[in-house]
């Protein structure tokens, strides 16, 4: 019997997509591959923007009036759910409706980091999020989340049952690098650097990794420090001044496209990402299938998802950083070592994997 899955688009109208958006579109694009007779229909505000473009033929897409801005986190929750006309709702950017007075509702959380570190983040952000994520997820069907971690977090502290939760994998947020990992592009030794990639937001730890760099740089001061990536309103100030860096080495890319921010894993000496809570990590799985050396956190999801193939630190400690980065720039055959254990460790995070077990958690459901 076919069925009709509605997803909810909202996501669609960004232009330049974060990581939870690009998550949201590639696990879109990959369940379609699976789900057979049944047909997705993807409603989006009438502000979507072309990415829309890009999902082809293979599903029907319909536009439900709004306004841009923050109005769409209302036509989330009153004019999606309602006008939707399918037995399934599917919500992929980790907010939902609370109500939902036509079929069952299927919903991806990425985090709870709203909960688990208030203080990153703005009052309306988390007063929302309270609303869209918590009390969405209760109320929902069955809740996808990407890493056991974040399962756990969600049954303890949404007090929410774990049978009501289902763990898949992601693959890197990056198209075409899901196949098979790219080669490594020899350093360039002429100007070595370490990279950072992932939205200027607080729990990132950017300050932790300066401090690192800061040390690092009185030893190495031919090397530099790459960082990709943006300030985003809904995250509380950084207290950094990082106009200041820009004479200590450190260079400030902002957005880039991916073939852009391909090349630079491609070329690192490392990935630095001492993040102090994660869903997922999906850069991580970018710099394994780049070739790049990974540096990351010993807590929250992180030593999960790198499953051995990181340099694992305490993110709070910036001198384990330093040692980390004088480690792999100095012992090339640790380096490589890393850079082996990080090809091995991709092939389980692909879009593939991903997209044929959620086509079956959303069969499992009609």
């Amino acid at each position: 019997m076919k069925t009709q899955i509605s997803v909810c688009g909202r996501f669609l109208r960004v232009e330049r997509p974060t990581g939870t958006q690009r998550s949201a579109f590639r696990l879109l694009t990959s369940t379609m591959d699976f789900l057979g007779e049944h047909r997705l229909t993807v409603f989006t505000p009438s502000s979507a923007i072309s990415t829309i473009d890009k999902l082809g033929t293979r599903l029907d897409v319909k536009r439900l009036p709004s306004q841009s801005g923050k109005v769409d986190h209302l036509w989330e929750q009153c004019i999606w759910p309602i006008c939707q006309p399918s037995d399934i709702l599917w919500s992929l950017i980790g907010t939902g409706p609370v109500f939902h007075p036509k079929g069952k509702h299927v919903m991806v959380v990425h985090d709870l980091n709203f909960i688990l570190i208030p203080n990153a983040f703005t009052r309306s952000f988390r007063a929302w999020y309270g609303v869209a994520v918590a009390q969405a997820a209760k109320r929902a069907d069955i809740i996808v989340c990407f890493s056991e971690y974040v399962k756990g977090t969600i049954v303890k502290i949404l007090n929410i049952d774990s049978d009501r939760i289902r763990v898949i994998p992601q693959g890197p947020g990056i198209a075409g690098l899901d196949f098979v990992p790219s080669p490594m592009e020899p350093i360039e030794r002429h100007s070595p650097y370490f990279l950072c990639v992932g939205s200027l937001q607080p729990h990132k730890n950017l300050s932790s990794v300066v401090t690192a760099w800061r040390k690092f740089r009185i030893i190495r001061p031919d090397y530099r420090l790459k960082v990709v990536g943006k300030p985003q309103a809904r995250f509380s100030g950084l207290n950094m001044d990082l106009s200041s860096l820009s004479n200590e080495g450190v260079d400030f890319t902002g957005y880039i496209d991916d073939n852009a921010l391909v090349d630079l894993y491609r070329n690192a000496v490392a990935f630095l990402y001492p993040s102090l809570e994660e869903g997922f990590g999906l850069p991580v799985v970018e710099a394994f299938n780049c070739g790049c050396p990974v540096v990351t956190s010993a807590i929250s999801c992180l030593p999960e998802i790198s499953g051995g193939a990181a340099h694992l630190i305490d993110p709070y400690s910036a001198e384990q950083l330093t040692e980390a980065m004088i480690k792999i720039s100095s012992e090339l055959c640790y380096r490589d070592e890393l850079i082996d254990r990080g090809f091995k460790r991709s092939k389980f995070y692909t879009w593939a994997n991903a997209g044929r077990q959620m086509a079956d958690i959303l069969r499992s459901v009609i």
